[in-house]
């Protein structure tokens, strides 16, 4: 309520956006919706606002969680690459959405888009490719026009890139990799991408001693 209250008596804001993380059931996703939705439409009610405001001015956004790579005492006879354990968890999640998005419209349409957040350094943009190319494109057919309101939309893709990472040539390479391995299109966008408007000589303070960069070998092997 107190949320809600910030953002209808606050500046002058149309549409505000919530955050939430995915489930690998797509039954707990929708429950989870549907509690945010009856907590927004109680606060409306609460404020006696339902004749200038209703629930449609705000949506969600999917957040996938980043997490560094945990696998260890890795053994010839199990071989996996690198992040397998986040990958089948995102898979999970993806698969979930998807089948929200075929069984409960009503619901998935007040998903707008999707999002990948926290901690980069430790995390490539491609262990999220699926993820993303999947549900960016996935988008039910519509063969009746008065059936429009139920079509469950395209999602918008928002990519959190370019904010911590091990120097300014790792943050573009990763920026670069997520245009690429996610298949972002016009119309999406980087969350912050900050190291886009910094200039390399600024940064030779925090990442380069005596012109000598400050990297992980495994970093630096990737990069060149």
């Amino acid at each position: 309520a107190a949320t809600v209250q910030s953002i209808i008596y606050g500046p002058k804001i149309h549409f505000a956006e919530f955050r939430i993380t995915p489930s690998d059931n797509w039954k707990k996703i929708s429950r989870k919706i549907r509690l945010y939705d009856e907590a927004i439409e109680q606060a409306i009610r609460q404020f006696g606002l339902t004749s200038k405001i209703d629930k449609q001015k705000f949506f969600y956004v999917i957040h996938f969680v980043k997490q560094k790579d945990n696998y260890i005492n890795m053994t010839h006879d199990s071989l996996l690459c690198r992040d397998a354990s986040l990958r089948r968890k995102i898979e999970r999640q993806t698969s979930a959405l998807i089948t929200l998005r075929k069984l409960d419209k009503s619901v998935s349409n007040r998903i707008l888009g999707i999002d990948a957040c926290g901690p980069e350094m430790d995390c490539r943009p491609e262990v999220f490719a699926v993820a993303f190319r999947r549900l960016q494109f996935y988008n039910m057919p519509v063969t009746n026009s008065a059936l429009r309101l139920y079509e469950s939309w395209q999602l918008k893709t928002t990519y959190h890139v370019g904010e911590d990472n091990y120097d300014i040539v790792d943050a573009l390479r990763a920026m670069d990799e997520a245009i690429i391995y996610l298949d972002l299109k016009p119309g999406a966008r980087f969350g912050h991408a900050t190291l886009l408007g910094v200039p390399a000589t600024s940064l030779r303070s925090s990442y380069i001693l005596r012109n000598v960069l400050i990297i992980t070998s495994t970093k630096y092997i990737e990069i060149i």
